[in-house]
């Protein structure tokens, strides 16, 4: 084979290799969700959960977003997955520690609401308050409590209310 030839296969290869490489980040960058399934709030790492409400896959921003999206629809949740607040690794729903009724905003929301008149409503309902943090060890919740207040939930207990299955 020709100098030319192999020179030709290797730009066509590096060509290619580069074609699939923006086609994955493409891919991944448009697949993978960027704001919550329910309140088109923005994910963090540390506060999303995979939940299923009423048989349907979503991400949500915080684990009381999907409660209350479930409480709202009157149809049974189920927590996938969630994340540890410390270290934003994923853990066993039923196995983490979750801090509810704290000082601590769970998640961000816009700016404040006007009327006509420019005069600012006040927040009655934010569906993501009180927000709920989950972590995997139990020292980890308590030194979170010690900074922010609230108090320590079962899985259970954060769903109680809710239709659970």
């Amino acid at each position: 084979m020709s100098a030319q030839k192999k020179t030709g296969l290797a730009v066509l290869g590096l060509v290619m290799l580069a074609m699939l490489g923006i086609g994955w980040y493409e891919f991944r960058e448009f697949r993978t969700p960027k704001e919550c399934g329910f309140c088109q709030r923005p994910l963090q790492a540390r506060l999303r959960v995979v939940v299923e409400i009423g048989g349907q896959r979503r991400e949500a921003c915080c684990p009381q977003c999907a409660v209350s999206e479930s409480r709202q629809e009157h149809k049974p949740v189920r927590l996938i997955s969630v994340r540890d607040y410390s270290t934003a690794k994923v853990i066993d729903p039923a196995q983490a520690y979750y801090v509810n009724h704290s000082r601590a905003l769970a998640c961000s929301h816009d700016a404040m609401h006007m009327d006509e008149m420019k005069h600012a409503y006040a927040l009655k309902f934010d569906r993501c308050s009180p927000g709920a943090f989950a972590f995997a060890k139990k020292e980890e919740a308590e030194a979170f409590i010690a900074q922010n207040g609230g108090q320590i939930l079962s899985m259970e207990q954060l769903l109680g209310g809710a239709n659970t299955q």
